[in-house]
Formats: C-alpha cells, sequence, structure tokens
C-alpha cells in the first residue's frame, strides 16, 4: 500500500487519540504516585506497597484500553502499515513542542510494537533513532529553588522543613533543622567550603518509610549533590540523614532499589538535573527509579545497540561466574549488562519450569528490593548480528535455549531474555578481591541476606554464585529462580543424628519436604575460605538459624513492617551503615575504639596503661563498618569467672538500639564485661554518646592529645598476640586481634588488619 500523507485526515484523527491516551494513562501514573504523600503521613506502608505495585502494574493494564480506543477508531485500517507509519509522523509533528517528547514516544512504540509483534524494531512505524537523547532542562524551570545560605543556617533549613508541611507535622524541626544545617557545614568544612545555595527541586520524593529532598548545595568553587532524607514515625516526620556525596546518591537511586514516587510535571528535566548530579550513572537508569520503567527500558535499548554500532570489535560473550542451571547467560565484552535466557530444560536437581521463572521475576519486579535485588528489565523478540556472538556462546544458546533463541539469516533473534546490569559475581570477586575487600565483601553478603529477610525475601539458595558486588562494594542479589517469601518457608533445625544414622547420608536419614528449609547446613556449601566463613558467622550467624528466620517470619505473618533502612549515615542512631563509624584508633599503648552511631561526635577509647584498662575519649573518628568485626578484644580476664561475652540482649547502654546487627557487632567487638570486677583488675565498655552532635567528620584520622594518626587498610604487619598475652592477663583471649605496628611521629599506631 502506498504511504499516507502526514496531513491525512484519519491519521490525524489517530495520533490525536494516541496523544490523548498518553495524558489520561500519565494523569492515572500521577494519582497514584500523589497517594505516596499521604501514606507516608499515615505510615500505611501496606497501602504504600499496593499503590507501589498497582502502578507498576498500570502500563500493561491500559495499553488494551489504548488499543481498543484505537481499533474502534481505524477499525480494518489498524491492520495497515502504511497508516501507522503515518500516524507516526503526524504523531511526532503534534508532541514536537511539549515536554517529555520522549514518554510519548515510548508510549506509541509499545502500541506499534505489540500489535504488530515487532521483531528488531521497525522503523517507519517506530521512534527508533539510537542517535536521540532525551529531552530535557537542567534548569528544571518552575521545578528547582534556590535558597540563599544565610549566617543562620539552622533557621534557613527550619523555614525550607515548614514549606514542606505534612500533616502529621514535624517531631522536632528545630532539632531536625539543625543538625541538617550542621551536617551539611562540617562536610563542607572538611574541603574548606562554606554553604553559599541550597538549591531543591520543589518535588518531595518519596519510597517505603522515607521522604527525600533532593538538590545540590553550592560552596565557592563547586557544587555538591544534596539529599536530605525525612522519616515519619509515631512521634512526626524526623530529619534521618544527609547525603553529600555522589556515591551515596548513586546507591539510593540505584537499580537495585525500589521505585520512587515523585510527581514531577517534567521527568526529562529532573533526569537531566540529576545526570549532573552523577554523571556515571546511565540514563536508563535514572527514568527506571523515578518510575518510567519502561523508558527506562527504551533509553537501555538505545544505549546498548548504540554501543554496538560504535564499536564494531565488540564481541558478545559468555557472562563470567558459573555456568546456570535455569539461564544462559551473555553480554557484551565492554558494556556493562547482561542478557539472561531461560534455557529449555533445567538440569538436577531443579524442578521447576520456564512459568515458574517467570513468575519469580514478577515477584521481584513488584516487591520493595529494599538495595538488595537488582532491576531486571524484560525484553522480547531482540535481533542482534551473528557475527557479534562468540562462537561457544552462540553454540550454547541455539543447543539449551532453542525455543527463545534462533538464527534468522545473518541474524539471531531472541525471544525473550532479562537484562540487568553487569555485577561481579560474589564468588569471583572473593577469589581476585585483596583481604580486606573479600572481608567486605563477604560481611555484605550477610548484611544483603538480612535486608531481603526483613523484606520477606528468602533468597533460596544463598551460594556466593548467586550475588554479585557493585561498583560501589555492595552485595547484590541477581539469581531469583529460587527465590520465596519467607512466609512460604517451614525453617527447621537438622535434628540430633542417632547413632546408627552416623555413617549413613545425609538425605537417607533426614527427610526434607517441599518448603523445608535447614539454614544451619548452608555454611560448609558456601565454598569461603576458612576464615572468612567463621567472620561470616561470628557476624551473621543468625542466618544460618532456623529460630532467627523463623522469628522473621512470625514478625511478618503478624503484619508487623520491617523497615530496612538505607545504607548512609543517619542523623539518628536507630541503624548502623557502612557510612557509620567502627575502628581501631591509635595512640602510644594498646587501644580500641568505638564510634558506634553516626551520631557520636566522640569515640570512646580502651587504652591498656599500667596494667589495667582505662577509658578516654577520642574525636572525630570515622571508618567503615566492616571494622566491627574485625574488632574483637577477649573478654574478661584469667581468673575465675566464664569468659565474659556480652549477651547483646543483656544490659548494655538503652540508647544503642539493640535490635540492629552492626551495633550487636559492636557489642560483640567489646565483649568486656561491662563494670566488672575483681581482686586483680577493672574492666569498663560503654559507648559514649554526645546527644547534641549529629556528625562525624568524614576524615580518616583520629586526634587526641598525644598522637595524630592516619588509618590504613594494610595487611598484618606484625603479629604481637603473643606478646600481648605475655604483657596482661587481659589479653589471655580465645578471639584474637590482629595487630599490626607502625611509626608515625615517633608513636605506635595500632591499626585494623583483616
Amino acid at each position: 500500500m502506498a504511504a499516507l500523507p502526514v496531513t491525512d485526515p484519519i491519521a490525524q484523527r489517530a495520533a490525536a487519540l494516541i496523544q490523548d491516551a498518553f495524558e489520561d494513562y500519565n494523569a492515572r501514573f500521577s494519582d497514584i504516585t500523589r497517594r505516596a504523600r499521604r501514606g507516608f503521613e499515615r505510615r500505611d506502608w501496606r497501602r504504600s506497597q499496593a499503590d507501589a505495585v498497582a502502578r507498576i502494574e498500570l502500563f500493561d493494564a491500559y495499553l488494551p484500553e489504548a488499543m481498543g480506543r484505537l481499533e474502534g477508531l481505524l477499525e480494518e485500517r489498524i491492520r495497515s502499515r502504511a497508516v501507522w507509519a503515518a500516524m507516526r509522523d503526524a504523531f511526532a509533528a503534534r508532541i514536537a513542542a511539549l515536554p517529555d517528547r520522549a514518554l510519548y514516544e515510548t508510549f506509541f512504540n509499545s502500541l506499534s510494537r505489540r500489535f504488530f509483534l515487532t521483531q528488531g524494531v521497525a522503523p517507519r512505524m517506530e521512534f527508533h533513532a539510537l542517535d536521540s537523547e532525551p529531552d530535557g532542562d537542567a534548569v528544571c524551570p518552575g521545578e528547582l529553588l534556590r535558597h540563599p545560605a544565610q549566617d543562620d543556617m539552622a533557621a534557613l533549613w527550619r523555614e525550607i522543613l515548614a514549606g514542606h508541611a505534612f500533616a502529621n507535622g514535624y517531631a522536632d524541626l528545630q532539632g531536625s533543622a539543625r543538625a541538617i544545617a550542621g551536617t551539611i557545614e562540617t562536610r563542607l568544612a572538611a574541603h574548606g567550603e562554606v554553604p553559599r545555595a541550597i538549591e531543591l527541586l520543589r518535588t518531595v520524593f518519596y519510597r517505603e518509610r522515607r521522604a527525600y529532598l533532593v538538590g545540590r548545595v553550592e560552596g565557592a568553587t563547586q557544587a555538591w549533590p544534596l539529599v536530605v532524607a525525612l522519616v515519619s514515625t509515631a512521634e512526626g516526620v524526623r530529619g534521618d540523614a544527609v547525603l553529600t556525596t555522589a556515591d551515596e546518591m548513586s546507591m539510593l537511586f540505584g537499580y537495585a532499589r525500589s521505585y520512587f514516587h515523585a510527581d514531577l510535571a517534567r521527568v526529562g528535566d529532573a533526569v537531566a538535573f540529576l545526570r549532573g548530579l552523577l554523571p556515571l550513572k546511565p540514563v536508563d537508569e535514572l527514568y527506571t527509579v523515578l518510575g518510567r520503567a519502561k523508558q527506562g527500558k527504551s533509553e537501555r535499548y538505545r544505549q546498548v545497540f548504540r554501543h554496538l554500532a560504535a564499536h564494531p570489535g565488540e564481541r558478545l560473550v559468555r557472562a563470567d561466574g558459573v555456568r546456570g542451571m535455569v539461564m544462559a547467560v551473555f553480554t557484551p565484552r565492554d558494556h556493562a549488562v547482561v542478557f539472561k535466557v531461560i534455557r529449555d530444560r533445567f538440569a538436577e536437581p531443579k524442578t521447576s519450569a520456564r512459568g515458574d521463572v517467570e513468575d519469580k521475576y514478577k515477584l521481584v519486579a513488584r516487591r520493595d528490593r529494599v538495595g538488595r535485588l537488582v532491576d531486571a528489565q524484560e525484553f522480547n523478540r531482540l535481533r542482534f548480528p551473528r557475527a557479534l556472538f562468540d562462537d561457544d556462546m552462540l553454540a550454547e544458546l541455539l543447543r539449551d535455549c532453542a525455543e527463545t533463541v534462533a538464527l534468522d539469516g545473518d541474524e539471531v533473534l531472541v525471544r525473550h531474555c532479562y537484562v540487568e546490569r553487569r555485577l561481579r559475581p560474589l564468588d569471583v570477586y572473593v577469589r581476585e578481591a585483596a583481604p580486606d575487600d573479600a572481608l567486605h565483601a563477604v560481611l555484605d553478603y550477610g548484611l544483603a541476606i538480612k535486608d531481603m529477610a526483613h523484606s520477606g525475601i528468602f533468597p533460596g539458595d544463598l551460594l556466593l554464585k548467586n550475588f554479585g558486588v557493585s561498583r560501589t562494594r555492595r552485595a547484590l542479589f541477581y539469581d531469583y529462580d529460587e527465590l520465596c517469601l519467607v512466609e512460604d518457608c517451614h525453617f527447621r533445625k537438622v535434628p540430633q543424628v542417632r547413632e546408627e544414622d552416623e555413617t549413613r547420608p545425609l538425605d537417607e536419614w533426614l527427610y526434607a519436604a517441599r518448603d523445608d528449609v535447614f539454614p544451619e547446613l548452608f555454611p560448609p556449601f558456601l565454598g569461603l575460605p576458612a576464615p572468612l566463613r567463621e567472620a561470616l558467622q561470628r557476624a551473621h550467624g543468625e542466618i544460618f538459624d532456623a529460630g532467627w528466620w523463623s522469628g522473621v517470619q512470625a514478625r511478618l505473618r503478624a503484619g508487623e513492617y520491617l523497615d530496612v533502612a538505607p545504607v548512609f549515615a543517619r542523623l539518628s542512631g536507630d541503624r548502623c551503615a557502612e557510612s557509620d563509624v567502627l575502628g581501631l584508633a591509635a595512640s602510644t599503648s594498646w587501644c580500641c575504639t568505638t564510634a558506634p552511631l553516626s551520631r557520636c561526635r566522640k569515640a570512646s577509647a580502651l587504652f591498656l596503661e599500667n596494667r589495667r584498662l582505662v577509658t578516654v575519649e577520642l574525636e572525630e573518628l570515622t571508618y567503615h563498618l566492616d571494622r566491627a568485626i574485625l574488632v574483637e578484644i577477649g573478654a574478661g580476664v584469667d581468673h575465675r569467672r566464664q569468659e565474659a561475652w556480652v549477651d547483646p540482649g543483656g544490659n548494655v547502654d538503652a540508647r544503642v538500639d539493640q535490635r540492629h546487627e552492626a551495633v550487636v557487632a559492636l557489642v560483640r567487638g567489646f565483649a568486656l564485661a561491662a563494670g566488672a570486677m575483681d581482686d586483680r583488675l577493672a574492666v569498663g565498655a560503654q559507648a559514649q554518646f554526645a546527644r547534641d552532635a549529629f556528625e562525624v567528620c568524614r576524615q580518616r584520622v583520629v586526634r587526641d592529645d598525644a598522637a595524630e594518626v592516619a588509618f590504613h587498610q594494610q595487611s598484618l604487619a606484625v603479629d604481637l598476640r603473643c606478646d600481648g598475652r605475655q604483657r596482661d592477663p587481659v589479653h589471655r583471649q580465645r578471639r584474637r586481634l590482629g595487630i599490626a605496628i607502625h611509626q608515625r611521629n615517633g608513636d605506635k599506631a595500632m591499626e585494623s588488619t583483616a
């Protein structure tokens, strides 16, 4: 059929109908998004989760409605490609002057592709240009508000917060404003700067239990990203955290997070603004995390195929890591995405089918991913040049995925796949990384399992090969075929072995039903070296305890909402995070220090002097959470007492929230019997808190009156454990502390080591 002119009346009417349909969809999207504020104010987290799912499902639910309207208008002509080509041109003309044209174009593409079941692309019937960039003005006219600095920055922040009035009010407006202002001033002061202006997007970003004010803070010479997190509590809204680095903000806007609910008038402007703050963040991930998942898919497609077109020497190769039994995974050698294709048949002991796997990925897409589950985008009918594939990879796809992958001349048709950001498999990372980095990853892996558990997810398979390590060293889960809900599992302890069963294989005497899980059996199969496995069990031993899982399960079944706080330093001390502080400090004598919460400006230090422990104060201490596990001082002394390890549920400072594992690690790390005395030695262990302090300076230096010592992450230089035990009975310990002695300005510095 000959092409219709753009001015053809039917093409014009159809283009107008599609524009109206998108705007109708967008209005419904905004209606759901705006409800996030009410859920935040009422602390109705179940309702908020339901809205999040409803908004994800809205696009696919609305397309049939829009297609029905279009069929009613075009009737038989809807099958004409010439009509669709004319509609495309007419539609482009109608939206040329509108903001967020990319969103309109993606909506049109979805209608076209679903009707014709397009394989690859159909340039005349969709918007396809690989070189097109999303439209957006980084100045964000009408959205970005500028607040010049004042002499009293706390007063400025009081005005800003008051401008975002919530129905449940602020629990402590003055205190939150003072904390936010103080934190920003302290962080800029570390760079020799003072705030000149605060710029914030007018729209509040909501996700889970928190609301975020997003913008930047200007200094004299540069600008820094700025995110202020607010948390809704029973007493009202409080300041929760301040982020001022690109890495912190990148994790908050990451591909392992659920989507924000932010009712932005111009999404493209916000994306352009955020790209200026996060230059390493791909634009597709920004659209996706703002809830525009379809636009994120379009941008990822353009990004991948733009890369392939620009690099003719690129190859599609098998992804690193253990070959999966359920998925065949290939990746561009020089581009950080993976394509996951479901195999036709699964090897033993897998018993699931294709539909089961697809259901698991749908489940993840609709759950709160708590920063631990990688976003997987589902693609259909992709075409790749055959010449790009490594021979072995293509042979595997054609052999094991024949129902999904086929050759079509010089192209490879992939009918269905999932696309994810490429990570370094955790098992590979642990083998390659330096000891400190490997330890950090393994401990974060344990924390990741806990985070998922609190969100109601059991990974199913805890093997390291199913986890990856991100650029920011986060352990993320990406293999969902065994994943299930915590509430659906039956967690069991392994029964005591009878004498007659000791020589029989486990599966002959231990009966396991379909949903039975034996967490204590996992450690031997993780493939970790003994030191890393022991460190993991000391720090996160609960994940291998059926009783702990059953406890989490009972709380979830009772309807309790288990908050999983994002990982960043908090204004309040309700959960330690990667940027919270804990480490070994230095002085002229043996010592250990603790500053467990970002609220502590001062850190308590225990020094061994004159054969007894004394407590001193160190200021401005900062270090990473992984040091918590390295500080394992042997508790007690060589006397008639048993080794005095503090019970995490025992009598410790009530200001320490014992529910959180990082604080438990603190208590274990300082397992000195608090206040214990006998006729030989007094031992004290209590974290010191400054209730009016909200920030720990981000400098890798500890200061006291006697020394100035920089932290390092070096391997154990000298093991002085024996010497330590000889010098004082307090060092007769079952747990061991590795100590490296280095010279600095004539003082001896004790540094934490892996």
